[in-house]
């Protein structure tokens, strides 16, 4: 229940739209939906255009865009198999450039978080070159993996990405009305014969030749082997995806981009941009590589490295080189006639060259500490001030600071300047989730040009709480086969591999397709729901606590609430309890029976807050009354009815049942209708 209805409407809501029916379309996205059903790239009979995009779907889409013909080999990675559908489609993708697997495996079947798909989007369409400052307005940018930042920055600079309500939310899920959207507001149209090219705006171009014409936007080259352009003027970008461009008759672009294994013979007055594989470049100008380039003919100005290797041949020549990406390398026999070499790792093996060394030290001798300014309790977080020593080289440079509480992300600053005595204030909340835990550990790192360094601090929190006998359900859940661990619900942001066997705990769930478990060693991340055999046993502690004991338990944690009031849900005992406040103490008012999730789709633990209510939730076929919200679609309720009567459908209580809400008597539940005031903290534990 959680999941269907929480998330979904949540990003519904953040969208600012009405979310369609299945198939349904939306005004927003209609003309984009149309173009990609016109060009193949959505199967108009099943467009399931609310549901989360795939990995798979957006590299199909692409593909038939762009009619990509190069294909890599996937030998590398264990779950795309030669027989599937999407197969060629990846193969392609990751030719070009636009995929890049992780722990040995593309996830093609993972929900596309928002932050991938304009990354890979990005990608495809050459938009780049704009910094974390673009991102200033919104106010979970800090979200953002590091390897997304400049894409989306770029994405937002350049008006493609305007996000909603001040907010990015690159962590939930694209749909796929939302990938089409943008596909289509970056492709602009799809030009098969030169006449057909629009007046304005960018094309993809899918014919072979085009000449005398000025371009009002940007060029995006399909798969063709070749492509001339005779005497035209591209304002914007020309991005080669393989195969050759060669530039005539003075024809100019503001840039050309390449990806995947791309020729380009120019005039000598375009930069070329090499963005990704493997480039060959004649005719001369400034090139910035961040793969590997061959300049096989003609004088360049200057010749920039960010990473990979640069070949100039015997017929090439280079004013400057910069090698400005570590462990970049210069080689060949044409003549370079000066280097400078600005980070390590890098070699220079031209004959000839003057190399000048102003070699970034990176972080090396830099140190973390951390200083706490506020210990965390379940209601309130940990603050510290995080500040930076022995840093060296010059000024003018960014890393990124990222911090962790109890083992999971809890922000990240995106630029925080390489300079002496720089802090950064951070917050992270207490971990109380699944259980309760003596001490309360914060980790930072700091990263910068592919670098790192971190520090932690472990401050205790609240030890009488462990005088206590109170404990919380643990559903043990073993590992069916070889899997991974990933940090996000989509499947991103691998961990680790777990074992085959492995028998961990598990208390949240995504549907059918995700499960979230913590191992022993407490680390805590998302794998395949199907990646699991998930025990069956009950785990109620059928004896209550007694008074004092829940008393003892609420009060030495030392449990805030911004009202009089206080509910405890024990999954251990399946109740909820609900304490009044008196001279700062928490006191028990009421004891209730409940029924919480169950095994396989347990109530999430954690400390939260009632924020709203509905008179009744209708799931077609039954019905729950006054369903009060205290964690995305997770609410106290009654029992479930059946449509249409006042017959329950099922009469459980006291043990674990529902989809993760926790069900009441209906007495029970009109007392919290009553008194719970909006803002009472809710614990579940």
């Amino acid at each position: 229940m959680k999941r269907t209805i929480a998330w979904v409407l949540l990003l519904a809501a953040l969208l600012g739209l009405a979310l369609p029916a299945a198939g349904q379309e939306v005004v927003w996205a209609r003309e984009a939906v149309d173009f990609c059903v016109e060009q193949g790239l959505l199967d108009g009979e099943n467009l399931r255009l609310a549901e989360p995009a795939t990995r798979a779907e957006l590299a199909t889409m692409l593909t038939r865009l762009l009619a990509l013909e190069e294909r890599a080999s996937l030998a590398a990675y264990s779950d795309v198999l030669p027989a599937a559908w999407y197969y060629d489609a990846m193969a392609a993708a990751v030719a070009a450039g636009l995929l890049e697997g992780e722990g040995g495996t593309l996830n093609p079947n993972g929900d596309l978080t928002r932050e991938a798909a304009m990354t890979v989007l990005a990608r495809a369409f050459g938009v780049a070159g704009s910094d974390a400052e673009a991102l200033a307005g919104f106010s979970d940018s800090w979200q953002l993996d590091d390897w997304a930042v400049e894409p989306v920055a770029s994405l937002v600079a350049q008006g493609y990405v305007s996000g909603s309500g001040g907010q990015l939310q690159p962590q939930a899920p694209m749909t796929r009305q939302e990938a089409a959207h943008l596909l289509y507001r970056l492709a602009g149209a799809v030009v098969r014969e030169p006449e057909d090219l629009p007046e304005t705006g960018s094309a993809v171009l899918l014919a072979d030749a085009l000449e005398d014409v000025q371009v009002e936007g940007s060029l995006y080259l399909g798969g063709q082997a070749e492509t001339v352009l005779d005497n035209v003027q591209v304002s914007g970008t020309i991005v080669v995806h393989g195969g050759t461009l060669r530039m005539t008759g003075g024809s100019t672009a503001g840039e050309i981009v390449t990806m995947g294994q791309a020729t380009v013979v120019t005039e000598g007055n375009t930069p070329v941009r090499v963005a990704g594989g493997r480039a060959t470049v004649s005719g001369g100008g400034d090139v910035t590589a961040e793969g590997d380039v061959v300049l096989a003919e003609g004088t360049f100005a200057t010749l920039t490295l960010l990473g990979g290797e640069a070949r100039v041949e015997a017929d090439a020549a280079v004013t400057e080189a910069r090698l400005a990406g570590r462990d970049s390398r210069l080689t060949g026999e044409g003549a370079v006639e000066q280097a400078l070499v600005t980070k390590r790792g890098c070699r220079v093996e031209t004959a000839g060259t003057a190399v000048t060394e102003e070699v970034d030290p990176g972080l090396a001798g830099a140190v973390l500490t951390i200083a706490v300014q506020q210990e965390p309790t379940p209601t309130r977080e940990m603050v510290a001030t995080v500040t930076l020593s022995g840093v060296t080289g010059p000024d003018g440079r960014y890393g990124t600071l990222t911090w962790y509480g109890g083992g999971s992300l809890a922000g990240r600053q995106l630029r925080v300047p390489l300079a002496e005595g720089a802090s950064v204030t951070v917050t992270a909340p207490g971990d109380y989730t699944g259980r309760v835990e003596a001490t309360q550990t914060l980790r930072v790192q700091l990263t910068y040009d592919g670098e790192s360094v971190e520090a932690s601090q472990t401050v205790n929190q609240h030890r009488e709480q462990l005088k206590t006998s109170v404990r919380t359900l643990e559903v043990e859940a073993t590992v069916r086969r070889d899997t991974g661990l990933y940090r996000n619900v989509g499947l991103t942001g691998f961990i680790r591999t777990v074992p085959a066997g492995t028998v961990a705990v598990y208390y949240d769930y995504y549907g059918t397709t995700y499960g979230k478990i913590r191992l022993d060693d407490g680390t805590t991340g998302w794998v395949r729901w199907s990646d699991l055999s998930i025990s069956s046993k009950d785990y109620v502690q059928y004896t209550d606590y007694s008074t004092e004991e829940k008393e003892n338990f609420v009060n030495s944690i030392g449990y805030e609430s911004d009202t009089a009031y206080l509910v405890w849900v024990s999954l251990l005992t399946q109740k909820v309890n609900v304490f009044r406040r008196a001279n700062g103490e928490w006191y028990l008012l009421h004891t209730f029976a409940c029924c919480s999730g169950k095994n396989t789709t347990p109530t999430e633990g954690g400390v939260f807050r009632y924020h709203s209510r509905q008179n009744y939730w209708d799931f077609g076929s039954y019905y729950v009354n006054r369903p009060m919200i205290f964690n995305g679609g997770h609410a106290f309720h009654t029992r479930t009815y059946i449509k249409g009567t006042s017959r329950l459908l099922d009469d459980t209580m006291g043990r674990p049942a529902s989809q993760g809400c926790v069900r009441m008597y209906d007495a029970d539940v009109n007392w919290l209708w009553d008194n719970m005031p909006f803002g009472t903290t809710v614990v579940v534990f």
